[in-house]
């Protein structure tokens, strides 16, 4: 009985440090299949992901990944769009939404109030971005660098600290 608590204790610790270690340690920059993704705007005109960062260089980008039929994503609207309150002077916000259906998307967009850039991804759940940065839930929060580095890879929470950090 001894041995094997002590098997779970350890095997336990392992997972919490390489949760940790995982969760410390990601890529800085997109991948070239990632920012040849394509995406539409409002409008309907369809760009490039790296086209979207590009215009989005010289500040920090509160990037926001979500879908309209997204419960957790729905219930986050309202931190997000305090962070927006708190930080658009300074940051640029960034909605890359999943969605299927394009009127859905558009929908939400003016239910939920949403500001900032909005832009829906072709290929919904599994997209080149999504599989870069191995997209498992969303809501899913990223923050970017004036230069379109990432310096904050996955939050859940709009307003986790970590994103706050790095908002100026």
């Amino acid at each position: 009985m001894n041995k094997n608590l002590c098997f779970f204790l350890l095997a336990l610790l392992c997972s919490y440090f390489l949760q940790a270690q995982s969760k410390r340690e990601f890529p800085r920059q997109f991948s070239d299949t990632a920012l040849n993704a394509k995406l539409i705007n409002l409008q309907g005109d369809t760009f490039s992901f790296k086209e979207v960062l590009q215009k989005n260089q010289g500040k920090s980008c509160f990037v926001d990944m979500w879908a309209s039929w997204c419960k957790d994503c729905i219930q986050g609207f309202p931190k997000a769009k305090e962070m927006f309150d708190i930080y658009e002077k300074n940051n640029h916000f960034l909605f890359l939404s999943i969605d299927k259906s394009t009127d859905k998307w558009k929908e939400a967009i003016d239910k939920y109030d949403l500001r900032g850039q909005h832009y829906l991804i072709l290929g919904e759940w599994k997209n080149p971005i999504g599989n870069f940065i191995k997209l498992d839930w969303i809501p899913r929060y990223m923050v970017l660098d004036g230069k379109a580095n990432i310096i904050e890879w996955k939050e859940i929470q709009a307003d986790h600290e970590n994103i706050q950090k790095k908002l100026k």
